[in-house]
Order: C-alpha cells, then sequence, then structure tokens
C-alpha cells in the first residue's frame, strides 16, 4: 500500500531557518518531478548483455580487491569513491591525497581491468559527515525543503535533493547552494529539484523463501533473504516501514501468522522477521524468481558489494524479477513520505526510463547481483522505495498500483557490518 504524505511533512517543517520562493512544504497535488541532469546517466551505459555481466563480474573483484585494502588502513585514509565501468573493463578511483601501495597494490590485481586513479576534494568520510550534517540540520526544521542528499559523483561535494513547487531560478538555486553549504560545514551543494517525496512501496504461499508476499496489519510487503543468527534461529531480513515492532507477518492465502517483528532499524529501512513455529530454521536461502506468482526458487550463493554502474535484478512480490537496474549512488539519504529519515541507502534507476525497478507491494524484497554465466544469485539489498523520474512507468506483474523507474534499497552489507550475530544465509 501507498504511504501517502497527508500532512507528516508539513508537521516536521514547522521551524524554518530561511526560505525561498517556490520551495515546497508538502503538496501532494505538486506537478509532475523535472528530469535531473544526473538521469542522463543511464543514457551513456550500454545494455547489460551476457558479456556486460562478465565484465562486471570481473571489475567487481578488482574492486572488492581496493575495498579490502583502503579498509584496513588507519584513519581516514582518503578514499572517496569507486565507479565501475564494465563495458570498458575500467574502474575509477576516487581518492582524495596521495594513493597507498597498498592500494595500488590492490587495484593491480587483474592486469586485463584499466584502473584509473582520480583526485577528489573530499574523502568520503567528510562527504557522509557533511551529508550527516545537513540531515540533522533538516531534521531539526533549519533546512525543511530538503529531502535527500548523499556524496556527489565526483567527489567535490554533495548532490541535495529539495521540494519545489516549480523550477528554480538560477539565483534561487544558487542562494539555496550557499544556504545549504552552510549547515553542512562548507562541503559545495549542487541542488535537485523534485515535487514529491520518496514513497516507501510495499509470491503468495511458501513464505520460507525470500521474494513471497507477506501481509502486515496495514501493508502488503515481500520478503528478502535469510540471515542466521548465531544462537541456531533463522530470520528473514526485509524492509521496516512495512510493520512495527512485535507485530506479525501473515501468509496472503491462509492468514495464517508465520512470523513478527523481532528486530527493527527504521533510519536503515530494515527489520528481521522470526518464525513464529517452532522450527527455528523456517525460513531458507533462496528466492522466488520469475513472474509474480515465482517460477522457481533460485539459491542465494553468496553477498554482493555494490558500486556505482553496477547492473542490478530485484524480485518482488508483486513485480516479479525485474532486471537492467542500474547504479547511480551509494551512501544516500532520504526523507520519506512516512516521515522517517532513512540512511545509506543505494541509489538506482531503470536502464530504460520507461521500465519500472519496483512498485508498490515489492518493499523488503530482494535486490541480486546476477551470474549470467551460471545464473547465481547474489544478495546486494532489500527494496526500500521509490520516486519516478517523470512520469510513472506501467507496472510489470500485478496491475492497479504505482511503480517506479528510479529508486533507493537498504544493501545488506550495511546490515552485515552493523548487526553483529547475524550472516547471510546461503546454499549450494
Amino acid at each position: 500500500m501507498h504511504l501517502y504524505l497527508k500532512g507528516i511533512f508539513s508537521a516536521a517543517c514547522a521551524m524554518t531557518a530561511f526560505s525561498l520562493p517556490g520551495l515546497a512544504r508538502a503538496d501532494a497535488t505538486a506537478p509532475a518531478r523535472p528530469i535531473p541532469d544526473f538521469a542522463a546517466v543511464s543514457q551513456s551505459v550500454p545494455h547489460p548483455d551476457a558479456r556486460f555481466m562478465r565484465n562486471q563480474a570481473r571489475v567487481n573483484k578488482v574492486a572488492d580487491a581496493v575495498s579490502a585494502a583502503y579498509k584496513r588502513l588507519p584513519g581516514d585514509s582518503g578514499y572517496t569513491d569507486i565507479i565501475t565501468d564494465p563495458a570498458k573493463l575500467g574502474l575509477t578511483v576516487l581518492w582524495h591525497g596521495p594513493v597507498p601501495s597498498t592500494v595500488t597494490g590492490a587495484a593491480a590485481t587483474d592486469h586485463r581491468v584499466k584502473v584509473t586513479f582520480t583526485q577528489a576534494r573530499y574523502t568520503r568520510r567528510q562527504l557522509l559527515e557533511a551529508s550527516d550534517a545537513l540531515m540533522s540540520a533538516t531534521r531539526n526544521g533549519l533546512a525543511p525543503h530538503v529531502s535527500g542528499a548523499g556524496p556527489a559523483g565526483d567527489g567535490n561535494g554533495l548532490d541535495v535533493e529539495v521540494l519545489a513547487k516549480k523550477t528554480l531560478s538560477p539565483q534561487a538555486m544558487a542562494k539555496t547552494s550557499d544556504d545549504l553549504a552552510a549547515l553542512d560545514g562548507g562541503v559545495p551543494v549542487v541542488v535537485h529539484t523534485t515535487s514529491v517525496l520518496m514513497s516507501l512501496d510495499d509470491r503468495a504461499n511458501e513464505n520460507m523463501y525470500g521474494g513471497a508476499r507477506w501481509d502486515g496489519p496495514v501493508k502488503e510487503c515481500s520478503e528478502g533473504f535469510s540471515v542466521a543468527a548465531t544462537w541456531g534461529w533463522n530470520y528473514d531480513l526485509t524492509a521496516a516501514h512495512c510493520a512495527n515492532m512485535e507485530e506479525g507477518a501473515d501468509s496472503p492465502t491462509t492468514g495464517r501468522g508465520f512470523a513478527h517483528v523481532a528486530q527493527q532499524r527504521q533510519d536503515r529501512d530494515t527489520e528481521l522477521l522470526m518464525p513464529a513455529d517452532t522450527d527455528p530454521r523456517f525460513f531458507q536461502p533462496r528466492i522466488w524468481w520469475g513472474n509474480s506468482t515465482g517460477e522457481w526458487r533460485a539459491p542465494v550463493k553468496g553477498f554482493a558489494a555494490v558500486y556505482r554502474n553496477n547492473s542490478l535484478c530485484s524480485s518482488g512480490s508483486f513485480s516479479g524479477s525485474i532486471c537492467d537496474i542500474l547504479v547511480q549512488n551509494t551512501d544516500s539519504w532520504r526523507y520519506s513520505d512516512s516521515g522517517v529519515y532513512i540512511t545509506r541507502l543505494v541509489e538506482v534507476v531503470a536502464f530504460y526510463g520507461y521500465n519500472p525497478i519496483w512498485g508498490h507491494g515489492d518493499s523488503g524484497g530482494p535486490v541480486v547481483a546476477v551470474d549470467w554465466s551460471d545464473g547465481d544469485m547474489y544478495a546486494a539489498g532489500i527494496i526500500s522505495g521509490g520516486q519516478s523520474i517523470g512520469t510513472d512507468p506501467p507496472c510489470q506483474g500485478i496491475q492497479g498500483r504505482t511503480c517506479v523507474n528510479h529508486g533507493w534499497f537498504a544493501p545488506i552489507s550495511v546490515f552485515l557490518e552493523e548487526t553483529p550475530g547475524f550472516s547471510l544465509m546461503t546454499a549450494s
């Protein structure tokens, strides 16, 4: 079910430090969202055929080695971002300052992958601190029109989304950028406008598998990935906006409860479903794959780190499997239409804007990287929500609902990193 705005944002925006012409507070009938410049990125990336996906696996392996190397460095290493170019077997590492030899060495692990190091004005840590400062200012009513932010693609500032009833003049855009930079500690800001907030989106039996549909007290949602606890129980990782703590998850066919919410982080939009039966291993390491009724149960082979320009697939219970989803950015935050600030999200778009990536009812469902050479599935994250660029695309699967061509998901890497005692379940 769609969580419409209806007053939530206006309540959050009761305080204001400054205002600008055309900036919106909460207008459910605002005009369609103007297409931002960054939407053109998908036009420059080749369609992900089999060769593209083989190259992506190869490039990501080098990216993983670079990531592991910088994470071993003390303090703020200088790392800013990694951008993949699977079509050309290329990798760009954005770095602030001198690049340590351990990192350049990791980048040379595959001679066929061309790695380029490019200087960035800020480190990733500095950009995330600035983004967090801006979110704090927004929470406190100092920038009520800001609906989201994240590191800019070149590492030289922040991309910030603001609610606007109409297109802002160059002067208003410049003033907004300056005002927001004053709130984030002086990091430059590039402003994008939107007229709507991120919408939090929502197979019908055999609920032990990811991609299955489940009914909460208010919403219809999808299951994500099975994770194992060190104390012997298996849980399902899904979206936190689907149900509150201790609320139950019911089968849509029988109405019988099969789980309840046992752990939740609203700021990450993740929660764990604990099986209600006496079987602690109810949830299994497979996901439904195929159309919205589910055609087969694909084993989850492992975990996939996610990098910009990667190609991914989703498998929500209402839409079924959808591929050709392009990663645009990581570590973004958004203010949703349910009144929650959600952080460390991955931003994605459809390769073709007239295609959907997911829609209502798909929330909590799996996002995967697929190895097309053998069909293996690797867990990337959990569907969170969306906000179309331009016109909403027609839905795949179940009709009579809203679908989007632009959205966000919660990366499973963040959950595993921040939640001790849990590991992703995999199948042979």
